[in-house]
Formats: structure tokens, C-alpha cells, sequence
């Protein structure tokens, strides 16, 4: 039974990550990072149908994202840092990231027809999809960055050049443990752009 389980689990698994994901692309959690909310009140802030949202929002709770407060619905205290957008902790970005990929994912078995992998939407990324994914690394980069910063010894370098240094998140964490050192990133322009913002 254990491998009847676990395909089973691998096979459904996509609904919690729809759910997840057109959740967060939609506003859901950044709507609630305030507190608990009622979904009609959500669903009149979002835009949204009021029946449709309260069936998402109930299975946002039993998936452990969200926790039913009375009539309405807040964040899991766990899982809100990573999915507000505001917070210092924010997995917010690599999780747009991830949306946007799933769209290309089925189309899985046109690459394995063709060889050729699926095509992006439109004209190629967007400066909101550039900004989802350098801020996506970002997201994962930060607890690798300081756990560098606190294993490498950097007491006697005074430069760092970062070359493909995307948001720049090693270049702060290591000048922020090494006040003398001086960071340089070097990469594209757009993406210092975002870096510098």
C-alpha cells in the first residue's frame, strides 16, 4: 500500500499546487497578511466569485496554507511569512516563478514528441517575469548567503566581484558580516536594475 500511497500523492499533486499557486497570483495571501477576513469581503477586495473563492479558501485551510477563524479565513502562522509579499522571509517571487513554469509543464508531451523544448507565451519574458525570477533567487538564495557569510573567512579580502550576481542577495549578506569589504556585482542591466531597487 505504501507505493499505492505515494503515487496517489504524486498523481493528485497538482491541485494543492493550482490551488497554492492561483492563490498567490490572484492576491489571496497578501489580502490576508492583515488578519482574518471573510470571503465575501475578499472576494469583493479581489474581484472576485464569493462562492468560488470560500471553496479555494476552504481547501487552503485543509492543505494547512490558511486556518478557518469562525466565519473567516487568515494565514497559518508559518506558512504567511513565506507567502506575503511584504515580509522579510517572502518566498512570494520563486513561487510566481514556479506558476508561470507549470504552464510550459503541460506541454511536456510536445517536448518529448518533438525534442524541442515548449515555447514561452508571447514575445518572451516580461520585465514582471524578469522581476519574479531575480527576486525568486533571491527568495532562495538568502539562508545559503548567510550560512556562507558565516563559514567563509573573508578577514583578509578587502573586494568581492560577484559576477552573475542577479539580485545581489550574496553581495549584501557578505558586506553586511564584513563591513571592510567592498561588493561589486556585475550582471545584466535589467537585473541590476532590480537589484538595485
Amino acid at each position: 500500500m505504501e507505493a499505492r500511497d505515494k503515487l496517489d500523492r504524486i498523481a493528485a499533486g497538482y491541485q494543492d499546487a493550482f490551488i497554492m499557486l492561483t492563490s498567490l497570483r490572484l492576491g489571496v495571501f497578501d489580502a490576508l497578511a492583515g488578519g482574518t477576513r471573510a470571503p465575501a469581503d475578499l472576494a469583493a477586495e479581489l474581484g472576485l466569485d464569493v462562492r468560488a473563492l470560500d471553496t479555494v479558501l476552504h481547501a487552503l485551510a485543509a492543505i494547512g496554507i490558511l486556518v478557518k477563524d469562525g466565519e473567516g479565513f487568515r494565514l497559518d502562522p508559518d506558512c504567511g511569512p513565506l507567502l506575503a509579499s511584504g515580509s522579510p522571509d517572502t518566498m512570494a517571487s520563486i513561487y510566481r516563478h514556479h506558476d508561470r513554469l507549470s504552464r510550459r509543464w503541460l506541454r511536456l508531451e510536445e517536448t518529448l514528441r518533438t525534442g524541442r523544448p515548449a515555447p514561452r507565451e508571447g514575445a518572451g519574458r516580461t520585465p514582471a517575469e524578469h522581476r519574479d525570477y531575480i527576486c525568486g533567487m533571491e527568495n532562495i538564495s538568502r539562508g545559503s548567503s548567510r550560512d556562507a557569510a558565516a563559514a567563509i573567512d573573508f578577514s583578509g579580502a578587502r573586494r568581492l566581484l560577484d559576477v552573475g550576481g542577479g539580485p545581489g542577495t550574496a553581495a549584501l549578506v557578505f558586506a553586511a558580516a564584513n563591513p571592510a569589504l567592498h561588493c561589486v556585482v556585475f550582471d545584466l542591466p535589467e537585473t541590476t536594475a532590480i537589484a538595485r531597487g
